[in-house]
């Protein structure tokens, strides 16, 4: 697995451990599909008062009938046996509601894209 890291910022940007580890941990999952080789880009931003950080993949996206649902309380594909439903939910939580930011989820060109406002 690739991971690459563009950064254009000059400061140490924090996203409390859960919220961050937790969605980059959902890419480690990655070498469960059958990718080649399966890539992940961290670009990190900054503009007008607000740190941005995007996490992206090359593993085809999240299926269309499940999207807006990624972020819902004990919603997962994974099935009862490798998922609770409770990572992304909380992950929005804790940057939605602890941090005053945004974290959304949306398909790119090859994959997934979440990103986080704050």
């Amino acid at each position: 697995m690739i991971f690459t890291i563009i950064s254009e910022l000059a400061f140490t940007f924090y996203v409390d451990n859960y919220g961050i580890s937790n969605l980059i941990g959902h890419y480690f999952k990655l070498s469960e599909r059958d990718i080649k080789e399966s890539k992940v880009t961290i670009t990190l931003s900054s503009g007008d008062g607000t740190a941005v950080v995007i996490v992206t993949d090359n593993a085809g996206g999240v299926p269309e009938e499940s999207i807006s649902k990624v972020f819902d309380p004990y919603f997962t594909t994974k099935g009862p046996q490798r998922g609770t439903g409770v990572g992304l939910f909380m992950a929005k939580t804790i940057i939605e509601k602890n941090m005053g930011g945004r974290l959304s989820v949306r398909n790119g060109d090859d994959g997934a894209e979440f990103r986080i406002e704050v």
